[in-house]
């Protein structure tokens, strides 16, 4: 038997736990756009699971916010105990239905995995993971056992290539203790 061909799914937010005795969930969302979540415009249909290829389709039967954390209903959790046992769980939509960027603007999971070159052309390793900063971005950036914080800003940057997924730097002294 065949299994149905996975959407290319993007994680937008993370369940965090149950709120109430209906089936609501709190979210941490992921995403940039805080819209996205509104009852007019928001999302109807996603994906919930522990990783991209366990997601599941799941129906959004309400959204809203409440003391600065999203509170989500999905139709198919009707209690404490179902919204529960999502705890962890990611949200996903298909990569389709992301929002368009501008110039300079990218998407976390697009920079996951792209090289990283010095400004004498040094590879420095690989995107491991963007932490979400109140100031800016910073890319983690391993090689070898070492992980280098690297501030993803103008100053720090010189180049994103996604279609070459290189990120070339600025020469910042003290940027690599080598």
């Amino acid at each position: 038997m065949n299994r149905p061909v996975q959407p290319d799914l993007v994680a937008i937010g993370r369940i965090r736990g149950a709120v109430g005795v209906r089936g609501e969930v709190r979210v941490e969302s992921f995403s940039s756009f805080p819209d996205r979540w509104g009852e007019e415009n928001g999302l109807q249909i996603l994906f919930i699971g522990r990783d991209e290829a366990s997601a599941e389709m799941v129906r959004v039967a309400s959204c809203r916010t409440s003391s600065g954390s999203l509170i989500v209903h999905f139709e198919s959790a009707g209690s404490r105990d179902a919204a529960e046992r999502l705890r962890g769980a990611y949200l996903y939509i298909e990569a389709s239905a992301l929002h368009p960027l501008s110039e300079g603007e990218y998407f976390i999971h697009d920079l996951i995995g792209m090289e990283v070159i010095d400004a004498a052309g040094s590879a420095r390793g690989r995107v491991a993971d963007v932490l979400t900063t109140p100031a800016n971005d910073v890319l983690l950036v391993r090689d070898a056992g070492r992980e280098h914080a690297i501030p993803f800003i103008h100053d720090a940057v010189e180049l994103v290539d996604p279609l070459r997924r290189m990120i070339r730097l600025k020469a910042l002294e003290g940027m690599f203790e080598d």
